[in-house]
């Protein structure tokens, strides 16, 4: 026990994760100074516990990391044949590694490569859509005018008509108002065509004498009539 331990009474069961997390603060310490150990108050910063759960803890992995020391410099050192096959084993494995992640280089940029085409294929249809769509727009657009320009033709036409009605309406009612006087004059003026009752005139003639032998025909016209029969005449 250190100077900086306090001092504990009762030991505290174990706790695997806030051994863990002493260890790997405890390594960075001794990788950052050297290997030095660590106070309890400097592990604390970092683990931010209570003292009662710190120090079975860092008494556990400093026992711990001890024996792993005492081990490892007991211990003769690495044969070169070893280390050069390690080393060769490194190499292959990080040849394979390189290989793998090159063929998932591969398999993504032949991904990537399929993606972009779906995706200019994709904008080519949106673009030829777009096309068609401006397209029908121009020609709709071109329609209406054309239909304006009808429609703006057949209402002057029908402008024209109203017009051409209305003064043959006017011509109509001013001949109407021509016949009306022409019919009120004629039947004003006195007729000069009635029909005059002819006068007969007989032809006087002198007393004479009818044949026994002949018909009397005094009723009938240009036959003289006898003198006793044109007495009564006033004429």
């Amino acid at each position: 026990m250190t100077k900086h331990e306090p001092n504990l009474t009762v030991d505290q069961p174990a706790d695997p994760d806030l051994e863990r997390r002493v260890e790997a603060a405890i390594l960075e310490h001794m990788a950052q100074h050297d290997g030095a150990m660590p106070t309890i108050n400097a592990l604390n910063v970092t683990i931010k516990t209570s003292n009662s759960r710190l120090c079975p803890a860092v008494r556990a992995v400093k026992t711990r990391l001890m024996a792993v020391q005492t081990k490892l410099a007991s211990m003769p050192d690495i044969p070169e044949a070893l280390t050069l096959a390690h080393e060769q084993v490194l190499k292959e494995m990080w040849a394979k590694a390189r290989e793998y992640q090159n063929e998932e280089i591969v398999d993504l940029k032949r991904s990537q490569t399929a993606r972009d085409a779906m995706y200019r294929e994709e904008v080519g249809e949106m673009q030829d859509v777009i096309v068609l769509v401006e397209a029908a727009e121009k020609n709709a657009l071109v329609r209406a005018e054309q239909a304006e320009i009808t429609l703006e033709a057949t209402r002057k036409a029908l402008e024209d008509t109203r017009a051409a009605l209305m003064a043959a309406e006017a011509r109509l009612a001013e001949q109407d108002k021509i016949l009306a006087l022409f019919a009120v004059k004629v039947a004003q003026e006195p007729s000069g065509d009635e029909p005059k009752t002819p006068t007969r005139k007989t032809k006087k003639s002198g007393p004479t004498t009818a044949k026994p032998d002949e018909p009397e025909t005094f009723d009938l016209p240009g036959v003289n009539l006898p003198a006793d029969a044109d007495a009564g005449d006033p004429s």
